[in-house]
């Protein structure tokens, strides 16, 4: 901006001032430009030079009977948070430009980001009426510093090639464009509009879509510049940490060293350069001592004239000006992990920070799009936005018009009342693919820092995953989503330290009811009357039940953080009914929430306990609360008994029961994937059990001869080829053996209670997502299902049985589940309660391919032994 003014001051200054004409003619840097908008703005003078110069500008003012005051330039285009902005000048006379039917005010300094859609010009005012360009016309291109946002150059697209001195760039223009190293432009803001973000590390040719190409390269125009990432900004004022570096591009024509002054403050550093051949030079801002801890400062860059000595005072033929944060840099995270605390931070208007003990650090966590550092520089206080660099998920709920941070891998559950909610991804320079319940959209983050996902996105695919995929092969589980049609509206949520669940009534009801029963077994209940009828017994202390405006019932429990961990049914009584029923969802599960409290002990009957309260199956519409606040007291149990791996300690758990006669959900596999490693005879003991008897009756089987190598390429195939023909195999091993695992697991798949494994929730998608993997020899297993085999559900879940068995035989059965999250990007108890689950209802073809395995692993290794 000072070089425009130059060029403006150029324009009025008098013929008559020679040696002034000729001085700024000279500086090519805009030196004299600035001491002019110093006297512009009404500034003193600060030094005898000045003097002269400010005297000069105030004869030549009044010789052409303009104030100094009116003298303002038309605002700068720039490029902010992925939107076209106006810069105004700081001036004393008003401004403002012309959006849509009214004028919309400017204020100095203050950037003015414009609407969609972009218009090509723009009438400004200023004491006068000039006409500014805008948005790329058709066949212009815009190039904009991507570290300050400030617009580079206007070119057309036929110039053959542009020279700039930033290093990345924005590019925007008003038709499809390629980008060497970016490929296809991305979609702006305005849908109108191509935008791309280049790294120019030497030359890069963008194509456009009517052949046309443009050479950008760096400039070897004299210039001094920062080479760093801001970590964060002010407006279009970047803030830099410590750990950047100066570029310097100086005349090669004018060889020789040069100082370089660095001015913080009252502190005056000075350091000898020397440029290359080419004239450039790069400096670490370490060589400056701001790799050193302290309070932000607006420094002030300097590379004195040709001839300058070291301790000299003089002008600056280049200079450059920059916030930095000495000692500062992003962590590992992506964040600023950890800072010392600037002396002049200031709280009140500071957010998404945490400090502690002279430390300051971003919370993650924290529900603002970027953290606020608000500190005092220069007697001026700064408020600078530093955007979180992780992937972050926004869930905008349309009835209340609020939004609020999906933490990572949260079970979202959309109803009826919130059908038509959407979601943000908020990003910084992502180049993951997203995957939106099945559907991939290709990198739609590289140019832009977030990314919408419309209700239309979010209808139930068989995929409920929303995640990122990185160029790696690396996944990032965001949420999943599940969509339920349950009219009761069904929510659990948090109000200070009680937990609430919300519920609207489809049938009239005049009493509410809960039944809570902790780990150590101690059972409490209570009632609330909503209208004439009595209840049998008073809520338990902290318990409240109110009816809202809106006709749904809260359900409140404030429990003790002391008490033990416990299990909370709801209940409900019809106004005709004389009985209290449990509350259920549209999927015919209670609504049961999980109460936290202390550590329970690591015994086996805590271990039993807790597996016994989450076996019943809950609601979908609660989004698995129960298993994500009881879920981890189990697996930790577990992990505490399973140190020596004694399968005798956690089978209890496994053989739990359910009051209702359904197939209990307690996830053992987390926490113990080693569990059918064991020695076969290690299950014996389930063989009375009225669900896992087949793995009670593995052990003692008579080994037929010539297996197949469990390790090898193909084994599945080799032993599906044998049972295929018989050939010495005992009745269990044979074709009606695996035949009676397809009947026994069809069956089950045919239950009620088991509807959700092949349903549309969470359950059955992360089912659906663990089986989903390239089998050879489908076709084969499924010869094998005799029962209803027209799908191939069945048959994936035999399949996926079969490795996991064939894995647990070959002690690999935890490298096996890690691969699992691996490849579906999901949490590791979503995988292990799945995994769990499917163990359980295809129990038979476990027991199978359990003894299969077995006995071919010890007949190879026997072998191997020999040899």
């Amino acid at each position: 901006m000072a070089v425009a003014w130059q060029r403006r001051l150029l324009a009025w200054c008098p013929e008559a001032l020679t040696r002034l004409r000729a001085a700024v003619l000279f500086d090519k840097v805009g030196h004299y430009a600035a001491r002019a908008n110093r006297w512009r703005i009404g500034e003193n003078p600060e030094s005898g030079r000045d003097e002269i110069l400010f005297a000069a500008l105030d004869r030549a003012a009044r010789a052409q009977g303009v104030r100094r005051e009116v003298i303002v330039a038309p605002p700068a285009l720039t490029w902010l948070n992925e939107c076209l902005a106006l810069l105004p000048e700081t001036a004393h006379v008003a401004q403002s430009v012309v959006l849509g039917a009214f004028p919309t005010r400017l204020i100095g300094g203050v950037p003015l980001i414009l609407p969609q859609p972009w218009q090509d010009y723009l009438a400004w005012k200023a004491g006068r009426i000039e006409s500014i360009s805008c948005a790329p016309l058709a066949g212009e291109i815009l190039l904009f510093d991507a570290d300050t946002g400030i617009l580079a150059t206007r070119a057309s697209v036929t110039c053959g090639s542009v020279e700039l001195p930033g290093r990345r760039i924005i590019a925007l223009a008003a038709s499809d464009f390629d980008a060497e190293s970016f490929g296809p432009a991305e979609i702006a803001k305005d849908p109108r509009f191509r935008v791309a973000w280049l790294e120019l590390d030497g030359s890069l040719e963008l194509t456009f879509a009517n052949g046309e190409r443009i050479v950008l390269s760096r400039s070897i125009e004299p210039s001094l510049r920062i080479d760093a990432r801001p970590i964060g900004r002010s407006s279009t004022r970047p803030l830099y940490g410590g750990d950047g570096a100066l570029e310097v591009q100086l005349n090669p024509a004018l060889p020789g060293d040069r100082i370089l002054r660095l001015s913080t403050g009252a502190s005056v550093r000075r350091l000898a350069v020397t440029p290359d051949a080419d004239g450039r030079a790069r400096i670490d801002l370490q060589m400056l001592g701001l790799n050193y801890p302290g309070d932000p400062v607006r420094a002030i860059f300097d590379i004195l004239a040709l001839g300058a000595k070291k301790d000299s005072d003089a002008r600056s033929e280049l200079r450059t000006v920059a916030f930095i944060w000495p000692g500062v840099q992003r962590g590992n995270s992506g964040d600023i992990d950890d800072a010392p605390l600037p002396s002049t931070f200031n709280v009140p208007r500071s957010a998404g920070f945490e400090t502690a003990r002279g430390r300051l650090w971003m919370n993650p966590e924290a529900a603002v799009d970027a953290a606020i550092l608000a500190v005092e520089i220069d007697g001026e206080l700064v408020e600078f936005a530093c955007p979180f660099r992780g992937t972050r998920l926004w869930w905008h709920r349309i009835a209340t018009g609020t939004r609020e941070r999906v933490p990572r891998g949260t079970q979202l559950v959309f109803g009826h009342v919130n059908r038509n909610d959407t979601l943000t991804i908020q990003a910084s320079a992502c180049r993951a693919d997203v995957r939106v319940l099945g559907r991939l959209k290709s990198a739609p983050l590289v140019a832009r820092s977030e990314f919408a996902i419309g209700a239309e996105l979010l209808e139930s695919s068989g995929d409920d995953r929303i995640l990122l995929e990185y160029p790696d092969g690396t996944s990032e589980l965001l949420a999943r989503v599940t969509r339920t049609n349950d009219p009761i509206d069904l929510t659990v949520g948090a109000a200070g330290d009680a937990l609430t669940v919300t519920f609207r009534p489809q049938n009239p009801i005049d009493a509410i009811g809960i039944r809570i029963e902790s780990t150590d077994g101690a059972v409490s209940a209570g009632q609330a009357s909503l209208g004439a009828r009595s209840v049998d017994s008073r809520l338990p202390r902290a318990t409240t039940i109110r009816q809202l405006s809106d006709g749904r019932v809260e359900l409140a429990v404030t429990w003790p953080k002391d008490a033990p961990p416990a299990r909370l049914e709801v209940l409900t009584r019809s106004a005709k009914a004389e009985h209290f029923e449990l509350l259920r969802g549209a999927d015919g599960h209670p609504a049961a929430i999980g109460l936290p409290g202390r550590d329970p002990a690591p015994t086996t009957q805590n271990l039993t306990t807790l597996a016994r309260l989450l076996a019943e199956p809950t609601t979908m519409a609660l989004g698995g609360q129960l298993a994500a606040v009881l879920g981890p007291y189990h697996q930790k149990i577990i992990s505490e008994l399973g140190r020596d791996r004694a399968a005798s300690r956690i089978l209890p758990a496994l053989a739990v029961e359910c009051r209702s006669g359904g197939l209990p959900r307690a996830d053992i596999l987390t926490g113990a994937p080693w569990l059918f490693e064991a020695p076969l005879t290690a299950f014996t003991r389930l063989a009375t059990h009225p669900e896992l008897s087949a793995l009670g009756r593995m052990a003692g089987l008579d080994a037929p001869k010539d297996l197949p190598n469990p390790r090898g390429d193909d084994p599945l195939r080799q032993w599906l080829e044998r049972v295929g023909v018989g050939d010495g195999l005992p009745r269990e091993l044979g074709a009606g053996g695996l035949d009676a695992a397809f009947v026994a697991l069809r069956t089950r798949l045919a239950r009620r209670d088991l509807a959700e494994i092949s349903g549309d929730g969470l359950v059955g998608n992360t089912i659906r997502l663990l089986a989903s993997v390239d089998v050879p020899e489908l076709d084969r297993l499924r010869a094998f299902d005799r029962m209803m085999g027209h799908d191939i559900f069945a048959a994936r879940l035999v399949s996926l049985i079969e490795r996991f068995a064939r894995a647990s035989r070959l002690k690999l059965a935890e490298p096996a589940l890690k691969e699992m999250v691996r490849r579906t990007g999901l949490a590791p108890p979503e995988v292990g309660a799945a995994l769990t689950l499917v163990c359980r209802t295809g129990v038979e073809a476990l027991a199978y391919f359990l003894m299969v395995w077995d006995l071919a692993t010890q007949e190879h290794e026997q072998k191997t032994l020999e040899a």
